[in-house]
């Protein structure tokens, strides 16, 4: 080798020498930039308090949370009040959040950590959550991908972290501690629960879509049994039945709010009626319509009149019990007040709700009826004690 070839050969090794000091010092840098995330928050300036919507989307569905007077909505359930608990919930979490791992991702490898942009109608994308403030303005934006899964009890797999993507650090996909499982784009998820109570019922009729009464029962005193209204010859009522039917609606609820559209047939053009009248001065009025998918009802609610403002003393009340009465009925009158106004603001909706719910209010004026026994008892065959 002479001495031009043996140069050119120190050159060749010093430059190879100095790519793979090159290459380890990025590794090194990745390593340390990776391990430095472990424990921070997601977001380094992020406060829940100045989040005035929420997007979140998959492939298939997307949802829009958005404050409005003071009070959260659900867009695509016509602006109806949102579940202040879960969206605080979901605020606070990513608030929060801490990071357990970080570590560098390729475009390739993304897919398989389902941590891409969701494409519409096509599997293996992300949920996009979008945070913004009350001009609009981007406050943050999370990708969450594939749920991180460890064996419980039993060995059964059960999640236990979430991959995730910050938006405007692409190159890194961080696992985090919470799986996020209440954070999916579906409406009745998201929608407040609150509903009708209705309580201290005195009378209870049901209206025919022809708006003629089919039957009404009442009680004298809420303690009282029930009673049937016009009670023709030969009725027998059965009592058991206005507990049922109280029971039914005492004990109402809904499992989505239903976004009207001309091609939806809910049946509140000619609904049943059940009216409802209570001891504390109320009437709730339900509109009961057709039958929707998955053995549930349309049904709309509304109430009116104002609750008692002066308390009726009994005729044997004692004069030492006054005072007590008097703040009780004080303080569950204030209660009421409160409970009223969210009520009536119920009825600008239609409902859905489990059709084995409103089965005991629809019962024809038969279907309140004992049932006939039958006309003779079976002859029995006395014994002889003497027989062999």
């Amino acid at each position: 080798m002479n001495r031009k070839q043996f140069t050119y050969l120190i050159a060749a090794l010093v430059l190879l020498g100095g790519l793979v000091w090159a290459l380890k010092q990025q590794d090194q840098a990745n390593w340390t930039q990776s391990e430095s995330r472990a424990g921070k928050t997601l977001f380094k300036d992020f406060s829940a308090n100045n989040v005035a919507s929420i997007r979140i989307k998959n492939a298939y569905t997307e949802i829009n949370l958005f404050k409005k007077d003071d009070l959260w909505r659900v867009k695509e359930r016509g602006d109806y009040p949102a579940n202040f608990s879960s969206i605080s919930d979901l605020l606070l979490k990513i608030q929060d959040q801490k990071i357990i791992q970080s570590d560098p991702i390729t475009a390739d490898q993304k897919p398989q950590l389902e941590i891409t942009e969701p494409a519409s109608g096509k599997a293996g994308g992300g949920t996009v959550i979008e945070l913004m403030d009350a001009s609009g303005k981007a406050l943050a934006k999370l990708t969450l991908g594939k749920r991180y899964m460890r064996k419980g009890q039993g060995g059964v797999a059960v999640p236990a972290g979430r991959y995730v993507m910050v938006s405007g650090d692409d190159n890194n996909v961080a696992l985090i501690g919470d799986a996020l499982l209440d954070s999916e784009p579906k409406p009745d998820l998201w929608i407040a629960r609150d509903f009708v109570r209705i309580e201290k019922i005195k009378s209870i009729e049901l209206r025919g879509q022809d708006g003629t009464s089919e039957w009404k029962m009442f009680r004298d005193k809420e303690a009282a049994d029930w009673q049937l209204s016009d009670a023709k010859p030969g009725e027998n009522f059965d009592k058991s039945r206005g507990i049922s039917t109280t029971n039914a609606i005492s004990s109402l609820n809904f499992v989505d709010v239903v976004t009207i559209n001309k091609t939806l047939d809910t049946g509140m053009a000619t609904p049943k009626t059940v009216v409802v009248e209570t001891y504390d001065g109320l009437t709730y009025t339900l509109r009961i319509g057709n039958e929707s998918s998955d053995d549930n009802q349309y049904i709309a609610v509304a109430v009116s009149g104002e609750p008692m403002k002066e308390r009726v003393a009994a005729s044997d009340e004692k004069p030492e019990d006054k005072a007590r009465l008097d703040k009780e009925f004080k303080d569950r009158q204030t209660k009421l007040e409160a409970r009223l106004k969210t009520e009536k603001s119920l009825a600008s909706w239609t409902y859905i709700t489990p059709k084995w719910r409103l089965d005991p209010l629809l019962k024809d004026r038969a279907g309140l009826m004992m049932e006939k026994q039958n006309a003779e008892a079976p002859k029995l065959t006395p014994i002889n004690p003497k027989a062999k």
